[in-house]
């Protein structure tokens, strides 16, 4: 719970650094604070050499830490047996390092769509069976028998969850 006002104050997103380097924003984050600590959902800029450095780096398993940025309000820290609590964390950003401070502070998924293979297992992993997912992304939406493929984005992602919530489990 220590970052939840701070959450409440600055919002959910904050950018994703570079080994804290302000001047190598690599991404966005939406950020949450759970029992089992702070968590981030994080979209990498693949549209700029940091980005792509980035990503390249998590894929091969070469990045794998975070850490953060933060600053603390008066009376955001307490020390108890010798031991430095703290208590309410204002956070300014979260990095991409090779050693974090922290053990657990991990990237658990590095996921993208950089092919067909890639864009028919995300379908897999969102509740579509691989036979569904292999027709969807090879056919579009008029792979899948009897469908009338939807008009815009909109309502071409209402369609899709539409159709993935009637299906059968």
């Amino acid at each position: 719970g220590a970052f939840t006002k701070s959450l409440a104050s600055r919002g959910a997103e904050c950018p994703i650094l570079w080994t804290h380097d302000q001047s190598q924003p690599v991404g966005l984050g939406v950020l949450s604070d759970s029992a089992k600590g702070l968590m981030i959902r994080g979209t990498l800029d693949l549209d700029v050499q940091a980005g792509r450095d980035a990503h390249s780096r998590l894929t091969k398993r070469i990045v794998r830490g975070l850490s953060i940025g933060y600053t603390l309000p008066e009376g955001g820290a307490e020390v108890k047996d010798g031991i430095r609590q703290l208590k309410q964390i204002d956070l300014r950003e979260v990095s991409l390092v090779a050693v974090p401070c922290n053990e657990q502070a991990r990237v658990t998924a590095v996921k993208s769509l950089a092919g067909i293979r890639d864009f028919e297992r995300f379908l897999h992993e969102a509740g579509w069976s691989r036979a569904e997912a292999r027709k969807l992304a090879a056919k579009g939406w008029l792979g899948l028998d009897g469908v009338d493929e939807p008009d815009g984005e909109t309502e071409a992602l209402a369609w899709l969850k539409a159709q993935n919530a009637k299906r059968p489990r």
